[in-house]
């Protein structure tokens, strides 16, 4: 039933963790955001990557990312992809290999489809 979501999710997962783990390999600068929580450019490419290639392919969708502004207008769709683009960026920082891409489509208010990709 949700086949076409679950392939676009798993997909969009696959391109960036290329991204991130060029990022891994070569290094990077740490930055914190308002809530004190670190930050890197593989968070905020990733969360692009992310969110272009299932923009483009579910133009009507709302979306709601960790690294993005939130758009409230999301609450009145029936569809919202719920993205975190690397979950355990601490670990990411520290360079421990415990982190993830998580990705989730939700369908009136419950989620339909579950993505984890280890990069």
């Amino acid at each position: 039933m949700w086949e076409k979501e679950l392939l676009a999710a798993i997909e969009a997962g696959k391109r960036a963790s290329v991204k991130i783990m060029e990022i891994y390999r070569k290094g990077f600068d740490v930055e914190i955001k308002s809530d004190q929580s670190p930050v890197t450019e593989a968070d905020k490419l990733a969360d692009k990557i992310i969110y272009d290639y299932l923009r483009k392919e579910f133009p009507n969708h709302a979306f709601f990312t960790e690294e993005s502004d939130d758009n409230l207008n999301r609450l009145k769709n029936d569809f919202v992809w719920i993205i975190d683009p690397v979950d355990g960026t601490k670990n990411f920082v520290a360079r421990d290999d415990e982190f993830t891409t998580n990705i989730a489509l939700a369908y009136k208010h419950e989620i339909v489809v579950g993505v984890v990709v280890v990069p």
